[in-house]
């Protein structure tokens, strides 16, 4: 199936590109909402993908489409964060798995490493899952989230800092 662009032409293979970017839109949408649940994660992806598909033409083939659908996502969440205007809950944890039985320390170091995640200050998270999870460079962070590359470097070094306290390694 070809997905006919607003100027007339058509977009071959852009809702297969898009598949592709589900895996990464879904830790990123994580990472903005914290422990705020998995239902609110795959809503706020189903509206970023929907929203991809709506407005393909803007999309610039050449560029980046996980930078593009990120910045997506990034402004889904701020609209929604300012138009429920509710205080941040406590991270409750009820779906987070157990260590195994076998007390596999990875197990316990990744339950450590979400709740660490979930302490930094959401500016400090996004910019950590953006670069260093995802991969993205600075200046596609910076673009994503509208802010200076110099506030990300910042933002980065002082994620990376709280999570070495909040995990009591000396460097991450």
């Amino acid at each position: 199936m070809h997905n006919k662009k607003k100027d007339g032409g058509y977009n071959p293979g852009f809702q297969e590109s898009l598949l592709l970017e589900v895996k990464h839109l879904r830790r990123y949408a994580h990472a903005l909402l914290g422990s705020r649940g998995y239902d609110s994660a795959e809503d706020l992806v189903h509206d970023c993908l929907e929203k991809a598909l709506t407005h393909q033409s803007s999309w610039q083939r050449g560029t980046n489409l996980r930078a593009w659908l990120f910045r997506i996502l990034h402004n889904l969440y701020v609209t929604r964060v300012r138009a429920s205007a509710r205080s941040v809950e406590v991270p409750s944890y009820p779906n987070q798995p157990e260590p195994s039985v076998d007390g596999r320390k990875s197990d316990i170091e990744v339950i450590d490493l979400e709740r660490a995640l979930d302490q930094l200050p959401f500016t400090h998270r996004e910019v950590l899952v953006l670069v260093a999870v995802e991969g993205l460079s600075y200046q596609e962070a910076a673009d994503i989230i509208q802010v200076p590359v110099g506030t990300v470097r910042s933002r980065l070094s002082r994620a990376r800092e709280s999570l070495c306290v909040l995990l009591e390694r000396p460097d991450i």
